[in-house]
């Protein structure tokens, strides 16, 4: 049959995977497109939901009702001062230390005090100031360890972020 008006349909990329791939799922009598779309409705994440049906052998229903493990919402406490998450903690703490979201969620979790002074090196390279070296790198498109390599050749920094020619390597003729 040729492609016509009336037996052509437009369905999003979501919906034309779960056509092809999508295994239909049943719970309380309702059909959802796939495991995805049984979990998006229940308010689960994919993973929990697959886990609790694959792995701990429940049904469906028995997987969207089981209530959340205690991970979810764990509160946390630093200095006195309860957070509602460890998360919460390092986004409310971060910006009161000068630290990445990320510093602090890390400092939190390994029990490091968030005044603790930093080890990183900061410096100053074509009138931009950097917290480290690291980031100085990342500025300049430098990978971290292709810039540790070339410091631990004794590379200058400005070398090593590619601003400066690399030293004379001996074996390399000139043309």
């Amino acid at each position: 049959m040729p492609w016509q008006v009336d037996n052509v349909e437009w369905v999003s990329v979501q919906s034309k995977v779960e056509r092809v791939h999508g295994k239909v799922q049943t719970a309380f009598g309702k059909e959802y497109p796939s495991i995805k779309a049984l979990a998006e409705a229940f308010g689960l994440g994919t993973s929990t939901l697959k886990y609790r049906i694959n792995n701990q052998g429940m049904t469906p229903e028995e997987a969207v009702t089981k209530p959340k493990g205690p991970s979810s919402g764990k509160s946390f406490e630093y200095q006195g001062i309860r957070y509602k998450s460890r998360h919460a903690a390092a986004v409310a703490l971060a910006p009161k230390y000068n630290l990445t979201y990320h510093q602090a969620k890390d400092r939190l979790t390994r029990k490091v005090p968030l005044d603790k002074k930093s080890s990183l090196k900061p410096c100053r390279i074509n009138g931009i100031d950097f917290p480290s070296h690291a980031a100085a790198a990342t500025h300049f498109g430098v990978k971290k360890g292709t810039f540790s390599k070339r410091k631990f050749l004794g590379w200058t920094l400005e070398q090593a972020l590619g601003l400066e020619p690399p030293p004379c390597l001996g074996n390399v003729k000139s043309q």
